[in-house]
């Protein structure tokens, strides 16, 4: 991967988890009035497009390195995203949809953990900061999963006021993922010119052999 991939890849992902922080910044702040919210329609197309063009970065990092499974698993995980957040925005935007809504839900924790697996235990496990954001990802939506089924099953207002916070905690700690990614990338960048530098240097030994 060349110099410009890694800077782009960065600034997306970078920015995905600002806009990751942000978002669990102003839920923790409103809680669930973050729904009354006018502008909050437009927000989520914003996240569906930094999200979407993140994905693009990961997914060819994935099929360059030959991670198969890690690719696969990132391409159903991102589709299960995408519509996941058209489902949400038109549900927000126009109260239509919401029949959708659990069964998205339930995809995208399918695809989640799958993917989540994929960096754990396929050969992108190889990478630590992969496997480390593979671990979270697991642990979270771990988390998650179980949280949303305790409170479906639970329906009483103290109950659903702890599933709340708790989940709200996890969305936070969900913004490691795209962190790690970037450490990875500055990792892989650094490594990159590291093996150029080396390259280049018998060149400049051969050269210099001429004046011995």
């Amino acid at each position: 991967m060349n110099r410009t991939f890694y800077v782009f890849g960065t600034f997306f992902l970078a920015l995905l988890a600002a806009i990751g922080i942000f978002q669990s910044i102003i839920h923790f702040q409103l809680d669930n009035q973050i729904f009354a919210l006018e502008s909050l329609d437009k927000w989520i197309l914003v996240v569906i497009v930094v999200s979407s063009i993140a994905f693009l970065f990961s997914l060819k990092y994935f099929h360059f390195k030959e991670y198969r499974f890690a690719f696969y698993s990132g391409i159903f995980f991102a589709i299960a995203t995408f519509f996941y957040l058209i489902v949400l925005y038109r549900i927000v935007a126009a109260r239509e949809l919401q029949n959708l809504y659990m069964p998205m839900v339930i995809v995208l924790f399918v695809t989640t953990f799958v993917h989540a697996m994929s960096l754990i235990i396929s050969p992108a496990g190889d990478r630590t900061c992969l496997r480390a954001s593979g671990i979270c990802m697991f642990a979270v939506n771990l988390v998650l999963g179980s949280v949303f089924l305790w409170s479906m099953g639970s329906p009483d207002f103290k109950t659903q006021e702890i599933a709340r916070e708790i989940s709200q905690w996890a969305a936070l700690l969900n913004q490691l993922f795209p962190v790690l990614f970037i450490v990875n990338f500055e990792i892989e960048r650094k490594e990159s010119m590291g093996r150029q530098k080396a390259i280049s240097f018998p060149k400049n030994l051969e050269s210099s052999l001429i004046f011995v």
